[in-house]
């Protein structure tokens, strides 16, 4: 945006007196222009496009703790919604009132009590006693996968207070060197109804190498 600005000088000179005075009036114009200095590009406060919500939330994941495990395959359970991967998620399923998400990780992550105790602590507010971890573990349903895959099924649903909304089933299967979970949270009684279907999803996985 240019401004411009005028700066009038006049100079006045009179000649004689009486009838045949006269004014002669002389201006000069003089334009100043003033402009405003660069401004730098505001920096965008939104995330590069085809950037995962979760991802940024998590920051940058140490080299190869995203790269999901080759080749493994599943079957998708009837009536659930298959969506790609996003982050660190192999991939997710939707149906009302649940989502399942499959992630894999090098090694163990910390250990099954590590991750069940991350779990409830996105469940309730409430601490992970250590009767109710117990009883986490103690239920758990051993399962075996394809190409001698195993693994065991976690359900918080009986350990977790009366009017908890939501709850989580989840397996956790040994790929050898590296670790995958199949977690499905959601609605208390959507999670027991779909419940054999996450355990099919969790059987039918396999590593064809």
């Amino acid at each position: 945006m240019r401004l411009a600005k005028n700066i009038l000088l006049s100079a006045t000179l009179l000649a004689g007196v009486g009838c045949g005075s006269g004014e002669r009036t002389y201006r000069q114009y003089e334009e100043m222009t003033m402009r405003r200095p660069p401004q730098a590009p505001m920096a965008s406060s939104m995330p590069p496009a085809g950037s995962s919500p979760m991802a940024s939330a998590m920051g940058a994941l140490p080299e190869g703790m995203n790269q999901p495990a080759a080749d493994l395959h599943w079957t998708t359970p009837d009536g659930w919604e298959e969506l790609p991967g996003d982050g660190v998620r192999l991939v997710t399923f939707r149906m009302a009132g649940a989502e399942c998400s499959v992630t894999t990780f090098p090694g163990d992550v910390g250990g099954v009590e590590a991750n069940l105790r991350r779990w409830w602590g996105q469940l309730s507010s409430t601490a992970f006693s250590a009767p109710a971890l117990d009883q986490v573990m103690g239920q758990a349903t051993p399962l075996a996968a394809r190409g001698g895959i195993t693994g065991q099924l976690y359900d918080f649903d009986a350990a977790l207070p009366a009017d908890a909304p939501n709850s989580t089933v989840a397996a956790i299967l040994d790929l050898g060197g590296s670790t995958a979970f199949v977690k499905l949270t959601g609605k208390r009684d959507v999670l027991q109804a779909q419940k054999p279907a996450l355990l099919a999803l969790a059987q039918s996985m396999g590593l064809d190498r």
